[in-house]
């Protein structure tokens, strides 16, 4: 809160500190609903839910789902055994027991066990590539218009002459921020999904950078700069985005960029996570930003990619007692 420029407005702003302190003590006590205080409360309310959203982007039973979701009051099986509905309430698809809303959205073991290993899309999967294919095309698009323009100078080795006897003008313009893209104009991109590849073809990690057997998500190449920048998006619960934000940048960390530094590449890792209920942290805006994309437009990529998730996530929830799920390629209008 700001400082106050008087007494009273300080008393007034101490006041309002500690209602709030005592408002949020209160609310880390609920067992079901306090999850939602984990993710950031400031960023949880600045959650585009505009009536423009509202009326042109969520159906009722959508935005029935997203705010039962968040609350954790969704009829889950461990939810229907709490409220004394249901006592025999079992997982639809591995039959476990006292199952809770982050089991059926993202953690089921049979999805990962035996639909996983079906000729096609188990349901995480499919809502994980549902983003990544929008994100490559976003990215795609934004690579193609990078490669049009000359590689930018670093504006530390530009030298700035003054004319005799003219006096030295301060530049108050603001300098584009720097962007990984700046430094070639040759880059090339592969994504780790079945529309970027032929028939027989598959998708592997340039080894000219580094031998492993990693299939991070995405990759940026650039021949000329012998630099590699390597995209890897996880949908996770939204209590676990920290954790695995963490272990996906130690494990490319170790493998990927220690060797490709020994074979005479830059390797960058730019990791995204997109909550199972469409929470997006801060550090996806500072990694799509790194990669000189607009701020409008990480703004707008950002909203997409949460309806994404979010109808993604519906989809599998109406699914949870089918075990025939029939994938397919979900986009936003």
């Amino acid at each position: 809160m700001t400082k106050a420029t008087n007494p009273r407005q300080d008393l007034i702003c101490r006041l309002k500190d500690e209602t709030e302190a005592k408002r949020l003590l209160v609310l880390h006590r609920y067992e079901m609903q306090a999850s939602w205080l984990s993710w950031g409360l400031d960023i949880l309310m600045q959650r585009d839910l505009s009536w423009t959203t509202i009326l042109h982007q969520y159906s009722d039973r959508l935005l029935k789902f997203v705010l039962n979701a968040q609350q954790n009051t969704l009829p889950s099986p461990d939810n229907l055994r709490r409220w004394n509905l249901k006592k025999d309430a079992i997982c639809g698809l591995c039959k476990d027991r006292e199952v809770t809303l982050s089991h059926v959205l993202a953690g089921c073991h049979w999805v990962r066990n035996v639909e996983h290993k079906l000729p096609r899309e188990d349901r995480f999967t499919w809502r994980h590539n549902n983003l990544l294919f929008h994100l490559a095309k976003v990215i795609g698009d934004h690579v193609k218009v990078a490669n049009a323009s000359r590689p930018r100078q670093p504006v530390d080795s530009l030298i700035r002459f003054v004319r005799p006897g003219q006096p030295v003008r301060k530049s108050y313009r603001k300098a584009k921020p720097p962007s990984l893209l700046d430094v070639a104009s040759d880059w090339s991109f592969d994504f780790d999904l079945s529309e970027f590849r032929r028939p027989g073809s598959a998708y592997v990690f340039p080894h000219v950078v580094c031998q492993t057997s990693l299939r991070i998500d995405g990759y940026l190449l650039s021949r000329t700069a012998r630099t590699c920048i390597g995209l890897e998006l996880t949908c996770p619960m939204e209590e676990n985005i920290a954790k695995w934000h963490g272990s996906k940048l130690r494990k490319y960390e170790e493998e990927i960029s220690f060797q490709a530094t020994q074979n005479g590449w830059k390797f960058y890792a730019i990791v995204i996570e997109v909550g199972a209920r469409g929470w997006i942290p801060p550090s996806v805006h500072s990694g799509l930003s790194r990669l000189g994309i607009p701020r409008h437009l990480v703004k707008s990529l950002c909203k997409q990619l949460t309806l994404l998730a979010i109808k993604s996530s519906y989809i599998i929830w109406l699914n949870r007692f089918n075990q025939d799920f029939q994938p397919w390629r979900l986009t936003v209008h």
